[in-house]
This record gives C-alpha cells, sequence and structure tokens, in this order.
C-alpha cells in the first residue's frame, strides 16, 4: 500500500489520542500517513480490500489527485470487473465509467513498477513545462 503499517505498535498505542477524526481524508490519512506519489495494492484480505476501495473512492472524488492506484496480481481484476457490472449498470448507474478508469490492473510488480513509472515520467513532462 501507500506506507509500511506496524498494526502491532497500533494496539498499544491508540491512533487516535486526544480526539476522532473528523473525515474520511482525515481518517485515511491518520492510517496511511501523508499522500504518497502512488499506491500498489497487493494480494491480501478484507483489510487490504478495505484500504483500496477507500483510496479507490479518495480518487473519484478527488480528495487525492494525480495518483496512481495499482492493484498487482490476479484477484483485482475480478474485483474490478465486478464494479463496472454492478455499479455502471444503465437501469441504476452508482459511478461513473471514469471512475472505473481509476484502478490499473497488472499482472506483477514489474508491471506496477511500469505503471508507476510512465505516471511519473507524465508528471514529470508538465511540471517542468509548467515552471
Amino acid at each position: 500500500m501507500g506506507a509500511d503499517l506496524d498494526t502491532r505498535s497500533r494496539i498499544a498505542q491508540p491512533l487516535f489520542a486526544s480526539r476522532k477524526p473528523q473525515g474520511q481524508l482525515e481518517l485515511m490519512t491518520a492510517t496511511i500517513g501523508p499522500a504518497p506519489d502512488a499506491f500498489i495494492v497487493a494480494a491480501g484480505g478484507i483489510g487490504t480490500v478495505l484500504e483500496a476501495m477507500m483510496i479507490w473512492q479518495l480518487l473519484q472524488v478527488r480528495h487525492l489527485d494525480d495518483t496512481p492506484l495499482v492493484f498487482a496480481g490476479p484477484m483485482w481484476k475480478g474485483l474490478v470487473d465486478w464494479a463496472k457490472e454492478s455499479m455502471l449498470r444503465p437501469d441504476s448507474p452508482m459511478a461513473r465509467e471514469a471512475d472505473m478508469q481509476i484502478p490499473h490492473c497488472v499482472a506483477n510488480a514489474d508491471e506496477a513498477i511500469a505503471v508507476i513509472r510512465e505516471h511519473h515520467s507524465r508528471w514529470k513532462a508538465a511540471h517542468v513545462q509548467a515552471t
């Protein structure tokens, strides 16, 4: 994911000592730290899926912007296909086609790194031209 999380230390130290987070972005920031340059999500369980969906949603509503979300491994294509089938139904759409383009599904780590490098090249070109 976007950060190396040591959940054992969280058990001993409450995540929010003085107050509760005020919103989804604040909760996510407290969970993963400052917004990373990219997210690569590998195979995992329910917690990994939950975090991946939260990141996808934050990208969808542009609380995070211009940040690649890469799903690496065979389990993710089925999830994205399910989201497309279920959420883009003409009779009751719950998302836009553009929302389904947010995650990049790749087969392995090498392909994930290639997606990140390509994104970085585009970002660098845009920012070098802007300055």
